[in-house]
């Protein structure tokens, strides 16, 4: 849900209470969740060559010592000629280069290997792998991934369907039913001419005036189906068939009225692929007590985006944000938004930003 300054003014009575459930899972065990804040947002600092850093509890952020300080603070003769050497960016870049040798694969078994079917959908699964693969930039994903374990320890990967016309278009054929009136295959739906139809009935008149043994005047011949059926020795009856699926036309058919789609035009429509993102702990909050991913009652996902961002997704909060107010003003929100900030700030703040708070429940994880 998005938040900027904690105030939040809705008359909706189900609203309330879902801020209500949202609020109490945000505020669980915050005292733990600061602690790991600090941790992570430490490792942070060390990968990009800030090791003399130390925590301020009047200001709720790391401040760096030594040189690196750009606004003068700590430095003398002896910060000027210490030169730290971080084994640490260096020690788990050669980790990371190790396991990013190969990417894991999927590859996707038949449940039952005598059915064709199965092995049918088992190919096409690994070929819908390699397409993601191609499309989210597998080894660039698994890179990221290892650097968010070793800096945060916990992996969370978001996918999601996108469409855009950046990953192409495709034509998309309108149709609306419209009742016809007409003959129509019996079989397929097919719509008849209504000349065959009439041959039809006329072949079926003929053959009753052939065959028919009441009739004084017509000679009683023998009928056998594996011959064709003929007026006279030079001329033979061809049934009419259904030009779709060959089936006969009865001579019997009536008119009948049927919904038939009919094309109203072509539109273009933008294609869609599976996207899939990184994050880790800075993030993604969850249940410190579960075990397992069913275990945690809730998943919070936690980020800061300009505030246009956030009116393009959620338009009715126009007159509930305030712009150029910078981050909330609550002490956690704050300590939140500190550390998923770019470390490139150096203690100041965006001044458009607002934090995006999104909750989701067990079975959306399953």
């Amino acid at each position: 849900m998005p938040n900027n300054t904690g105030k939040y003014t809705e008359d909706d009575p189900v609203k309330i209470d879902l801020k209500t459930i949202c609020d109490y899972f945000y505020n669980e065990d915050l005292s733990t969740r600061q602690i790991q804040i600090r941790y992570w947002k430490r490792l942070k600092y060390y990968w990009n060559n800030f090791s003399q850093v130390f925590w301020s509890e009047q200001q709720g952020s790391y401040l760096i010592n030594g040189r690196d300080n750009l606004n003068g603070e700590g430095t003398d003769d002896q910060s000027y000629y210490d030169r730290p050497v971080n084994v640490f960016k260096a020690f788990l870049e050669t980790i990371i280069a190790a396991l990013s040798v190969n990417i894991p694969a999927v590859s996707c078994t038949p449940d039952d290997a005598d059915n064709p079917n199965d092995i049918s959908t088992a190919k096409a699964g690994n070929k819908i792998s390699e397409l993601l693969y191609k499309h989210n930039n597998a080894i660039f994903l698994w890179l990221q991934a290892l650097y968010i374990y070793s800096t945060e320890g916990l992996i969370a990967c978001y996918s999601y369907v996108d469409e855009d016309k950046k990953y192409g278009t495709y034509e998309k054929r309108n149709y609306k039913d419209e009742d016809v009136t007409g003959y129509f295959c019996p079989s397929c739906k097919q719509q008849l001419d209504e000349e065959m139809v009439i041959q039809a009935r006329m072949i079926k008149e003929q053959l009753n005036t052939k065959y028919d043994p009441d009739e004084e005047d017509a000679k009683l011949e023998e009928y056998e189906d594996d011959k064709p059926l003929r007026l006279n020795e030079n001329e033979l009856i061809e049934p009419m068939v259904c030009p779709e699926c060959s089936v006969e036309i009865d001579g019997n058919l009536q008119q009948s009225t049927l919904a038939i789609p009919k094309l109203i035009g072509v539109t273009q429509h933008p294609k869609s692929r599976i996207c899939m993102e990184m994050y880790g702990g800075l993030y993604v909050k969850i249940a410190n007590y579960a075990r397992k991913q069913a275990d945690t009652p809730y998943l919070a996902w936690l980020f800061e985006t300009h505030y246009v961002n956030v009116l393009e997704a959620y338009p009715d909060l126009w007159d509930k944000i305030e712009r150029g107010s910078g981050f909330g003003s609550q002490v956690n929100d704050t300590i939140e938004q500190y550390a998923r900030l770019n470390i490139q700030y150096r203690g100041t703040m965006p001044e458009d930003n607002v934090s995006v708070k999104t909750f989701c429940n067990e079975e959306a994880l399953s």
